[in-house]
């Protein structure tokens, strides 16, 4: 199976869909569905090629509040946001604590696929040249 990529979102629904598009496509997808889950499986696991953080709230913390505990463990690992309602704000937030990229939670299968094919050529690249994104 290909590279690891490490999915939260508190929607159950959601989150079986995504893990089904990404195996389909290759990706070995580990899902979990709150924001501690989400942290342990990151610090136990490792060597995910990417995240995928829904916004909504998945128990006590927020998926910018898991980006940024995210980024503070390894800034190399692309993150990708999802959100049903972006804000300006928001999107601010995100890309300042260091998101790779934010999607909109109901664009297609080919787009989220895209975004998540360039992040994880992004995080091969991180590894061969030994360098941060």
């Amino acid at each position: 199976m290909g590279e690891k990529i490490l999915v939260f979102d508190s929607d159950r629904e959601s989150l079986e869909r995504t893990r089904c598009m990404l195996q389909r496509a290759g990706y070995n997808a580990i899902t979990v569905e709150d924001g501690f889950s989400c942290l342990q499986a990151f610090g136990q696991e490792g060597d995910f090629a990417v995240v995928l953080l829904n916004e909504g709230q998945g128990g006590a913390l927020s998926g910018l509040d898991v980006l940024q505990r995210i980024k503070d463990m390894s800034s190399d690992t692309p993150v990708v946001m999802s959100s049903t309602s972006w804000t300006p704000e928001f999107l601010q937030d995100c890309t300042g604590v260091g998101a790779f990229f934010c999607v909109e939670k109901t664009a297609g299968s080919d787009l989220l696929l895209k975004v998540l094919g360039q992040a994880v050529e992004v995080h091969r690249l991180s590894l061969s040249k030994g360098k941060s994104i």
